[in-house]
């Protein structure tokens, strides 16, 4: 039976059928990070095809309290993505703290994010 996958309203075809439905989810984190913690509802028969459901949490995006990335702006990382790649999750303020401190320092924000989650990691 092939597979459906449907997210806010939207289908998307199956990327692979070797990939389990918490496999596919986890790969359109990347387009999707509030997918992160989504809840996963089926299968359920429609026609010829197998539907799941990603139906959103409500919540911190799959972050645990207890793990702060960027302490110095109280950011979060909100879901790791293949190739050790984070997504963060900043309101306005905290992202123009995040360019001030980075301009000081003479890198992009994000370089300043990858040194402050390495810093994060290896303490």
């Amino acid at each position: 039976m092939p597979r459906q996958f449907i997210y806010d309203g939207r289908t998307f075809p199956d990327p692979g059928e070797h990939l389990t439905p918490d496999e596919v989810r986890t790969s359109m984190v990347t387009f999707f990070p509030e997918l992160s913690n989504a809840e996963i509802k089926g299968p359920r028969a429609e026609g010829d095809d197998q539907i799941y459901e990603f139906e959103r949490r409500v919540g911190t995006k799959g972050v645990l309290p207890d793990e702060p990335a960027c302490a110095e702006l109280g950011c979060w990382p909100v879901a790791p993505l293949p190739e050790n790649i984070v997504t963060v999750t900043l309101c306005e303020k905290d992202y123009r703290t995040l360019v001030q401190k980075a301009e000081e320092q003479g890198i992009g924000p994000s370089e300043l994010v990858t040194k402050w989650l390495s810093e994060w990691k290896s303490s």
